[in-house]
């Protein structure tokens, strides 16, 4: 998974650099500046050799860190960089930190919203089962009862059987809309 990526897919991240530690470059002069292991910022002659991530974003000084966040890990290259200095250096550092956390805080984020649009749909689904889906299922009991009392009289046994009729496709279709919500289905998705 890669936070930060421009230009084609195969420049997202290049292997000449994915353990690299933090470092400006220029490429024209041939040299970088690196944080070391131990922190202590170091210049290195000839360091540059030809980048053909460099070439194809045509870029001849910058800086490039890795980026390793909770939520997966990538590079920032900067290109066009005026400053060629520890402390610009340490700055890229604290900027990659930032995209990081930045990224971080925007997937959780789209883990919470998820989260909270899956309540959402149990909450609804359980108000459908608990009032209108039972509410019809009730209509149609009392429906049933209601023919009993006027089995004589066949004009009104064909209207409780067309009423009938009509709160049992309601039903199925409220019924339906539950079961898709508690899948976490879309319910426009499979509507007429």
């Amino acid at each position: 998974q890669h936070l930060a990526s421009a230009g084609p897919p195969d420049c997202i991240v290049a292997e000449e650099y994915k353990d690299a530690p933090p470092f400006l470059f220029d490429t024209r002069r041939r040299r970088a500046l690196m944080i070391r292991s131990n922190g202590e910022v170091g210049m290195y002659r000839r360091a540059m050799k030809d980048s053909a991530l460099l070439k194809e974003f045509g870029i001849e000084r910058g800086g490039c860190i890795r980026i390793d966040g909770v939520s997966g890990h990538g590079m920032l290259l900067v290109g066009d960089t005026r400053n060629f200095n520890a402390d610009f250096l340490k700055l890229l550092v604290l900027v990659g930190n930032e995209v990081a956390s930045g990224i971080d805080r925007f997937a959780y984020m789209a883990v919470v919203h998820e989260k909270a649009l899956a309540n959402l749909s149990q909450a609804i689904a359980r108000d459908l089962h608990d009032g209108a889906a039972q509410a019809l299922a009730g209509a149609r009991f009392w429906l049933m009862a209601m023919k009993q009392q006027v089995a004589d009289r066949p004009e009104l046994l064909k209207e409780i059987d067309e009423i009938q009729n009509a709160l049992s496709e309601e039903h199925l279709y409220i019924r339906d809309a539950i079961t898709r919500l508690r899948r976490g289905t879309n319910s426009r998705e499979h509507s007429e």
